[in-house]
């Protein structure tokens, strides 16, 4: 994930700075997606978990959320090459409005897996990315972030995600830990699952997700249904709908 504390900084400023604050929350969605997992990709959740895509496979996340004060479109590719069986590759376009402002970015996303991912109750693995976001509209690198995370099974249908980071917001020379924890039932296996997340930096409160997942065409394609509540400190309601399609 990259900047959660984006937005709480440019909505301190004057509202001609408004570009930034829906780069901000752009970032959050975006970034939180640039995690693909085989069979549970992080889709526009921001906690991620510890999965790569397959190597030699791909996968495309895309999705839109909304509220009153505005919108975001996100499209994320992804693919871990077999030459390279541990580290998967993400590019994010995001492009979005708030308050009337608009602000388009892309962001380029490297994530490595240690050792392989839990398979059954008891098991942990353990991944870490780095992200930079790049402002479309003239601003160039305007965010780099780390980020380590950690999936438990806690039981064959419950994962527990964890994440742990810091980013860098270089345009305002603003940094902030960030911290994140969701949790993943399988209701249906292979075919529904509830998520349930909350997140935050050390410069913003805290955020929360709920969503469902249905899983079709023989687990080729996820379809995401999400409510939010203070994506990035900006105190207002989201709602999410997506889809992951897997090749």
């Amino acid at each position: 994930m990259i900047t959660h504390f984006h937005l709480a900084a440019a909505r301190r400023r004057h509202i001609a700075r408004g570009p930034r604050r829906v780069a901000g929350i752009a970032l959050i969605l975006v970034a939180a997606g640039l995690a693909a997992g085989p069979a549970r990709a992080s889709g526009p959740y921001v906690v991620d978990d510890a999965a790569i895509t397959p190597p030699g496979e791909g996968q495309v996340e895309t999705w839109v959320s909304l509220t009153g004060r505005g919108h975001l479109f996100a499209f994320l590719p992804a693919t871990t090459l077999q030459a390279i069986p541990f580290m998967e590759w993400t590019v994010g376009l995001e492009t979005g409005r708030f308050d009337g402002a608009r602000a388009t970015g892309l962001t380029l996303q490297a994530k490595a897996l240690f050792g392989s991912e839990p398979e059954a109750a008891g098991d942990i693995g353990f991944s870490a990315s780095g992200a930079v976001r790049f402002g479309l509209d003239g601003e160039g690198a305007t965010d780099v972030a780390v980020n380590g995370i950690a999936t438990f099974a806690a039981t064959d249908r419950l994962l527990l995600h964890g994440n742990l980071g810091f980013a860098r917001n270089r345009t305002d020379r603003v940094s902030a830990l960030t911290w994140g924890a969701r949790a993943e039932l399988a209701v249906i296996p292979e075919r529904l699952a509830l998520h349930g997340e909350l997140f935050g930096t050390s410069k913003s409160s805290a955020g929360v997700q709920l969503g469902l997942r249905p899983t079709i065409l023989d687990g080729a394609m996820d379809l995401e249904f999400i409510v939010s509540r203070n994506l990035a400190d900006e105190r207002e309601s989201w709602a999410t709908l997506g889809l992951a399609i897997r090749f």
